[in-house]
Order: C-alpha cells, then structure tokens, then sequence
C-alpha cells in the first residue's frame, strides 16, 4: 500500500494549512474552548471552500476524494487545533455511505456536503455496551432511547444514533 501523498493531495494539504494558519489563530481556539462552543466563523470558511465536500462524491456535491483525503482534513484542523466536529460530520456521512439505506441516505450526504446539516453521532449509553444497545426503533419508526456525551450535540442539526 502506498501512503505517499499525490500531487493532488499535497496541495489538498498545504491548501488547508495555510488557511488555517491565516484563519485560525490561537487566540481564537482559546476563546472557543473557555466558551465551550464550536469555531462558526471556521465551520462557515470551510463550507464556503468546499473543504467539507472533500472526501464525498461529486454527484452528491462532494469532491470525490476519499478516506485518505478525509485524514488529511482531520489531521490539519487536529494540528491546528481548530473546534470544529470534522471528525463527527465526516464520519456520520461516510458511515451512511457505506452503511445506510433507504431513499434519503444521498440526500442527507449531499446537505451535509452543502452544509445545510451538521450530522454527529449519539451511540453512548448508560451501559456503556455498544452489544446491548437499549435505545429502540419501534415498528412505526420512533427512536426511543437515551444517549450520553455527545460531542458537538449544540451545534449539531440531527444526530446519528445506535439504535436496534
């Protein structure tokens, strides 16, 4: 397997470094965890710029990276430390993907491409035993069930949820 970086990738890379050190300063990774919130004004940059589309297909307004074009976002907002849910959001639209079914499954990928959903996961229970999910989908669709620390769950729009 070869884990050199591309052409396209290194300048995927050195693209988003550099915005992020513009854009991103300490001071302002400070003031977002002391306020315990999200970065908006990054999240807002990001989706102007398409970042958040990167490792998505273009027919779903993605630009038909991959995971490993998923890593590099991760691992250059992880470096700068930025406060944002790019692992949370990234994860949930790949997982649906490459998991989930049904009609909307696209649509709801191609809205958090677009930015119009910010998708977090919610799997932690109080039993702590992703084996013995309690939370349930009855036969009419109604999720019944609690979740904990949840991640980025205030500035989330919908949640993706273990449930059985």
């Amino acid at each position: 397997m070869d884990l050199e970086f591309n052409e396209t990738q290194l300048l995927l890379r050195d693209s988003l470094r550099d915005l992020l050190e513009k854009e991103v300063p300490f001071e302002q990774v400070r003031t977002c965890e002391k306020e315990r919130r999200a970065d908006d004004a990054l999240w807002a940059k990001l989706l102007e710029l398409g970042w958040l589309g990167t490792p998505f297909p273009a027919a779903l307004g993605g630009g038909d990276g991959g995971m490993l074009e998923a890593g590099i976002l991760v691992e250059e907002i992880a470096r700068r430390a930025a406060v944002v849910p790019i692992v949370e959001v990234l994860a949930c639209g790949l997982t649906l993907l490459r998991r989930g079914t049904g009609p909307g499954v696209q649509e709801v990928v191609r809205k958090l491409a677009a930015g119009e959903m910010r998708v977090v996961p919610a799997v932690l229970e109080a039993n702590d035993d992703f084996e013995r999910l309690r939370s349930e989908v009855s036969a009419a669709g109604a999720l019944r069930g609690e979740k904990y620390f949840v991640d980025y769950a205030e500035f989330a729009t919908h949640h993706l949820v273990a449930a059985q």
